[in-house]
């Protein structure tokens, strides 16, 4: 495989990453994906690699109408997913609720963890 090949395989299959991780963070079926891109459940499945695929295992890119639908449904651009932009930071409030909102969490987490130590005797 050429360099070029195989600079362009890396670079799909990191959008092909980046975009499994959003769908799969958002809890989007490919169902609901394909309604977003305008594409069947089948397209969708398209564009991942799949080892199953007697042709094409590298999967597929969808097309650029789609992938903007898809992008603006999960919340991001197709600048971003394609990596010629990088995401914009959440402002500084919002990480700052994340962080208070994780604390919370682990301290629920804690009390839980010593409440059943606890009954355990």
């Amino acid at each position: 495989m050429a360099k070029n090949e195989e600079a362009d395989l890396r670079s799909l299959r990191s959008i092909q990453r980046k975009l499994r991780i959003l769908i799969d963070e958002a809890g989007l079926t490919d169902s609901e994906v394909a309604e977003a891109a305008g594409v069947s459940p089948g397209s969708v499945a398209e564009w991942f690699p799949s080892p199953k695929r007697k042709e094409n295992k590298k999967g597929n890119m969808p097309a650029a109408p789609g992938l903007v639908r898809v992008a603006q449904r999960l919340g991001t651009t197709a600048e971003e997913l394609l990596g010629l932009k990088p995401p914009v930071p959440a402002p500084r409030s919002v990480r700052l609720e994340v962080r208070e909102a994780l604390a919370r969490v682990r301290q629920a987490i804690d009390d839980i963890e010593d409440e059943f130590r606890a009954e355990r005797g």
